[in-house]
């Protein structure tokens, strides 16, 4: 299984080619950006002979025009290695380093917290939304109130707000497949 250092000095390699930028390229970027870096160290770093700072995986990002994590992660794969005991599904490294969701099985109100926790950005954006349809939902805040005053759990209250968005977006389309259904019967009668 491939470590992390391994995945980054790989995915430096593969982006460096991608763009079909020499090694002398990169150095000459990372110049630009402040740091100066011997085309020879590039080639050390592909190769695993050197490790990347914090530093320099965020020039490199910067160089290539991607995310720090695109260069932390594999693109593809079934398993990664987050650290030597602690190999996860592909999908769940990805979600995790995006903040969108814990390592392990969490309540909805811990993903919460972790998500709020690991992606202020989408906290900021969310509350201005909300502001702005203030008024509109008044009575979904009364209605909140009310059952937190008593006693409903707040797990409960977003499981149930969730569960009738669902029900939003996929009752009608289960209502229009059943009348099609049925006229299908009842047309074969």
């Amino acid at each position: 299984m491939e470590t992390v250092a391994a995945t980054v000095a790989r995915n430096v390699a593969e982006m460096r080619d991608r763009r079909r930028m020499s090694v002398r390229a990169v150095s000459a970027r990372m110049a630009e950006l402040g740091h100066k870096m011997l085309p020879s160290v590039v080639s050390k770093i592909e190769t695993g002979e050197r490790k990347v700072t914090v530093t320099e995986l965020v020039l490199f990002a910067l160089v290539f025009g991607v995310g720090p994590l695109r260069l932390l992660l594999p693109a593809d794969g079934d398993e990664v290695a987050l650290a030597p005991g602690q190999v996860v599904p592909w999908s769940s490294a990805w979600s995790w380093a995006t903040g969108e969701h814990p390592l392990e099985s969490a309540t909805s109100d811990e993903i919460d917290d972790f998500e709020r926790e690991n992606r202020p950005h989408h906290a900021k954006a969310r509350s201005r939304e909300i502001l702005r349809w203030e008024e509109q939902l008044g009575p979904l805040r009364e209605a909140v109130q009310q059952m937190t005053a008593a006693g409903v759990p707040d797990a409960v209250i977003r499981g149930y707000v969730d569960f009738r968005l669902t029900l939003k977006a996929v009752l009608p389309a289960a209502m229009e497949q059943w009348h099609r259904e049925q006229e299908g019967t009842d047309g074969g009668r």
